[in-house]
């Protein structure tokens, strides 16, 4: 270890840090308490906080330039010490990123992967005149091994043996040659390392990584067990490159002349995907340290979320001289950039020349890959439009004053977790029937009243589905063992229950006369148990919303053939959601959202019996006394003043929805609704 603050006990008092520089030493000012809280904690794998902080100790930064100063020595730092990492994050990143204040990373579809949904395909540089090369690279840490800043040497071996073994089964695109650094001896098909003529090689095609000789890299770490068990792997036409227990554990970059981000993006993907698979050896389990909370982990905490930077060399003579903006102000191209959060700097290359800059995404967390990839190639885009009208006299001030947007779709599953997590959080605290109660008095139509049941039949089917697939984590265990008859109780209670109407007879349930709350038929096939939910929605609705909603309306008008049409889908959609368990992946989800002290608990059955209690209870106590059949014939006098087709209103509804998605409006309002239920009366139960 570089000497100065000692890697592995924290002394007893806090350093002095007030003349220091960094994000750790803000925080520790505002709460030394955390110092003295944290200091005798450690992970399972024997990393503590002084490893953690050695670097922002022996280093006081500048007042300019300030550092996060801190690492992770492994995966569980970031819970072990989360009180203390989570401040220094929202620190370094100020109000830049899009996490918000609970620091939560957009999750994707492929966890440690690249996403390749939603890229744009738009083309930066059309006349191929300005973009000299693109290149996108990711850093990940292998999961089990502590991360480079603490691991040891045996670690760090074992990780290049994986590595290369991996990158040699790598498919014919990715196929080349592994080379140790000069000077290494951990690899045996090449004791002693590169040679100087491939050194000279890599470097000229910027594959080469040299030693830390900066204070900051050594003293987190980085330059621990020099020169052993590093080095390259490079493809055979140089295109795609591995670097082994660098600043991480590797470092996958894919680079090629001209403007074609997206293949540049697809090939780096594809690789990275290649390479999960040979370390995985055929198994289905991620192999790189990553968590749902802040995306792809590594030790430099500047470095998590996508873990990704994309680099575009361009060539921009008519703005490199350019003064700014006409009308006043310091509206430059380079402050324009800096607000689509890309930097510009002078590149780093050979015959370098003042017109070539070099382009880089500012933000790695918070924001998704596909995003990232997005908004560069928009940018870059207008610097071009930029360039060509200064070389025919133009002003480009209208496109300095004009940011881009780009919108990125979300994931169809975290759009499911958002949608079921309000529809059952609506249900729960009664703000549903409560704003349904609120709508002014109207006159209801036929239009109106089958838009009402198709509004009913989504949040019953939401509701019952939900119920079904918790009963089913619940009793699945007993179920297997007895028949699939056998009957599924409630927990006893001395408060009679509410009684069941009518509606719920033959439906999958029946009432119960021997104390509990009610019985539910139970079996192990997930299915049986979605026909009873789907059962259990039609006669709700059919047999009781819909007469109560259409008693103004003669004759009751019949639901048109698209509803019909899209009801069967989602049912069919539902049941094979139930079947490979992805339901029941999403609910578990929602849960640990919503309660994340909940989260790695078991949900209890009688939690479910409650569930299913209050559900039933709020239904029908609200259609007992004419609540649920005023609700849904009244409507807003001024929103419907003539009749709205359904079809018209399901439009409206999602691109308000998608609009409240994209915002985070809506995930702020389901937090808000939880927390002000949790801070009035924390009940036990779901």
């Amino acid at each position: 270890d570089f000497p100065g603050f000692s890697a592995d006990v924290c002394p007893a008092a806090l350093p002095d840090l007030s003349k220091h520089h960094s994000a750790l030493a803000d925080v520790l000012a505002e709460s030394p308490d955390l110092y003295a809280s944290l200091k005798g904690r450690s992970t399972s794998n024997g990393v503590g906080l002084a490893r953690c902080i050695k670097v922002g100790v022996d280093n006081r930064g500048h007042r300019l330039v300030k550092t996060v100063g801190m690492v992770a020595g492994d995966e569980e730092c970031f819970d072990t010490f989360r009180s203390l990492i989570d401040p220094v994050l929202q620190r370094h990143l100020g109000n830049s990123h899009g996490l918000g204040k609970h620091l939560r990373h957009p999750q994707t579809s492929k966890p440690g992967l690249l996403e390749q949904r939603g890229l744009t395909t738009t083309s930066m540089d059309v006349t191929g005149r300005y973009v000299v090369s693109t290149q996108v690279s990711t850093w990940r840490c292998l999961r089990g091994f502590r991360f480079t800043p603490a691991m040891s040497l045996e670690e760090r071996c074992e990780v290049e043996r994986l590595l290369t073994r991996a990158c040699a089964r790598l498919p014919e695109a990715f196929r080349g040659a592994y080379l140790p650094l000069k000077g290494s001896q951990s690899w045996a098909p090449r004791p002693g390392g590169m040679d100087g003529l491939e050194a000279a090689s890599l470097a000229r095609e910027g594959l080469l990584f040299e030693a830390p000789d900066s204070t900051l890299r050594l003293c987190s770490g980085s330059g621990r067990h020099w020169p052993t068990a590093r080095g390259v792997f490079a493809s055979r036409d140089r295109s795609f490159g591995v670097w082994v227990n660098n600043q991480e554990h590797l470092r996958l970059s894919a680079k090629q002349p001209g403007a074609d981000l997206l293949r540049v993006y697809r090939h780096l993907a594809d690789g990275l995907e290649a390479l999960s698979k040979a370390l995985a050896g055929g198994e289905q389990r991620q192999v790189f340290a990553c968590s749902d909370r802040l995306g792809v982990l590594n030790s430099n905490l500047a470095n998590l979320g996508t873990a990704m930077q994309v680099s575009i060399l361009i060539r921009l003579p008519g703005l490199a001289s350019h003064p700014g903006s006409s009308r006043g102000g310091e509206r430059t191209w380079r402050s324009w950039c800096a607000a689509q959060r890309v930097n510009v700097a002078a590149a780093e290359v050979r015959n370098q020349t003042d017109d070539l800059f070099e382009l880089t995404n500012a933000d790695r967390i918070g924001f998704t890959e596909v995003h990232i990839h997005n908004i560069l190639v928009e940018v870059v885009s207008r610097l071009v439009q930029m360039e060509q009208r200064l070389e025919c006299g133009h002003s480009i001030d209208d496109l300095l004053e004009k940011g881009v947007r780009v919108a990125v779709p979300q994931p169809l599953e975290e759009l499911a977790v958002k949608a079921q997590s309000t529809l059952l959080h609506s249900l729960r605290t009664g703000r549903l029937f409560a704003s349904l109660a609120a709508a002014r008095p109207a006159a209801a139509s036929q239009a109106l009243a089958l838009e009402a049941r198709a509004s009913a039949e989504a949040v019953l089917d939401s509701l019952v589905f939900s119920v079904a697939q918790h009963s089913k984590a619940a009793v699945g265990g007993r179920a297997a063992r007895e028949d699939d008859a056998e009957e599924v109780k409630g927990p006893e209670s001395s408060t009679p229950p509410p009684a069941l109407p009518p509606l719920l007879s033959g439906a999958g349930s029946r009432p119960d006369t021997s104390g509990s709350v009610w019985t539910v038929q139970a079996s192990s096939d997930v299915s049986v148990n979605g026909q009873a939910a789907q059962d259990l929605v039609a006669t709700l609705v059919d047999g009781g919303v819909e007469a109560q909603a259409l008693a103004a309306s003669s004759p009751p008008p019949t639901a048109p053939p698209r509803l019909a049409e899209l009801r069967s889908k989602v049912g069919g959609m539902l049941f094979a959601a139930c079947d490979d368990g992805r339901l029941e992946a999403i609910l578990t989800d929602v849960k640990a959202r919503s309660s994340p002290k909940a989260a790695s608990k078991v949900l209890p059955k009688a939690n479910i019996d409650e569930l299913r209690r209050r559900a039933c209870g709020v239904l029908m106590e609200s259609s007992n006394d004419g609540r649920l059949e005023k609700a849904l014939q009244e409507t807003k006098a001024e929103m419907f003043a003539k009749p709205v087709e359904c079809d018209d209103l399901r439009k409206r509804l999602a691109a308000s929805l998608l609009s409240n998605l994209e915002s985070g409006h809506l995930e702020a309002a389901v937090s808000d609704v939880f927390g002000s239920r949790e801070a009035a009366a924390p009940a036990p139960g779901v």
